[in-house]
């Protein structure tokens, strides 16, 4: 395990940290507030403790990407970070990290903007041009980014505690391309103008306690390729679309869904009293016309073909009992043949 000796205080001009799996314990060093310039902090996979210091985004205003994952942070997400405009990718996954997700996070301007750049982070040294790299969890694997870094954002707040209810202000954040919640205490609806997001490609909300129906407007994400909704509260009929078409069951598993892709059907929560007015309930698959009428067809054919034999057997039946009983009235011998 080793600790930081650094002298930050000296290395005023530094643009890119990379520190990543170095078996690094203790907090970070507040002396590295000092370091303003600092474009990328990747601390990932380390044994880093304490609470994530709000000093980051105080003193560190030209943050584009913050990488802290898999470390051994606690508390909350400092709302200091929503004031870093240029904040592009915000890890923060795979800690203890409790409390509310900021409602300010709709603050974070890169994140607003939809305007792609030339894709790379690039440094100028004495011995040349230095290109930022940085491998970020996305459509659920581990990728690799380096000419395209600039192009990604991204919000990953995924394997901690947090709890309480997606902000409504999350979907501000229009130029986001893969936002991560999995794996948490979240709770309430999934926001029904999600839809906002057009530029989203992946959506993880797995793993929590979000209730009420898939909102419509998911359905309107049309460059969206990587969608699990698995292991939730989620009530309803899954909303049509081409895009939500494309995805697996597995994307749904774990709630009280129905509707293609599901193949099993589960019956939905009755309407109740809670339901806005003029709010249209759906209340289940409607009876199938094809199904009545082939069932129907059925019944006619088997009576075409069954009735006519049925008929004459009875007729035989009946002609030879009256027969019986002329013979042993009038002493007769009528046989039918």
């Amino acid at each position: 395990m080793v600790r930081f000796q650094v002298p930050w205080e000296v290395l005023t001009s530094l643009q890119s940290l990379h520190l990543r799996n170095n078996s690094l314990v203790g907090e970070l060093p507040s002396s590295l507030r000092n370091c303003t310039e600092l474009i990328t902090v990747a601390f990932g996979v380390n044994q880093l403790s304490g609470e994530i210091p709000s000093w980051m985004g105080e003193k560190l205003p030209e943050l584009i990407i913050i990488s802290l994952q898999t470390n051994r942070f606690h508390g909350p997400i400092p709302e200091e970070f929503c004031s870093l405009s240029s904040l592009q990718i915000l890890d923060v996954s795979h800690y203890n990290l409790s409390g509310n997700i900021p409602t300010c996070i709709s603050n974070l301007a890169a994140m607003i903007s939809r305007n792609k750049s030339d894709g790379m982070i690039a440094f100028k040294t004495s011995k040349g041009c230095f290109f930022d790299d940085l491998s970020l969890v996305m459509k659920g694997a581990l990728l690799h980014f380096s000419t395209s870094l600039k192009l990604i954002k991204l919000v990953d707040l995924s394997d901690n505690k947090l709890s309480g209810e997606i902000p409504t202000e999350v979907t501000n954040l229009i130029g986001l391309l893969s936002l991560n919640l999995s794996n948490n205490l979240l709770v309430g609806r999934i926001p029904g103008n999600i839809g906002a997001m057009r530029s989203l490609e992946c959506v993880d909300l797995s793993v929590n306690n979000i209730s009420g129906r898939i909102p419509n407007s998911l359905s309107q994400l049309s460059f969206i390729s990587y969608l699990n909704l698995s292991y939730n509260k989620l009530t309803g009929k899954i909303p049509s679309g081409s895009q939500l078409l494309t995805f697996t069951a597995d994307s749904f598993l774990g709630n009280e869904l129905y509707g293609p892709p599901l193949t099993k059907f589960v019956k939905p929560a009755p309407p109740t009293s809670g339901n806005s007015a003029g709010e249209k309930v759906d209340v289940g698959p409607k009876l199938d016309a094809f199904d009545v009428g082939l069932e129907f067809g059925f019944l006619v054919g088997f009576v075409g073909v069954a009735g006519p034999i049925l008929f004459t057997r009875l007729l035989d039946f009946c002609i030879q009992f009256l027969a019986n009983i002329l013979n042993v009235k009038f002493g007769t011998n009528l046989t039918i043949s």
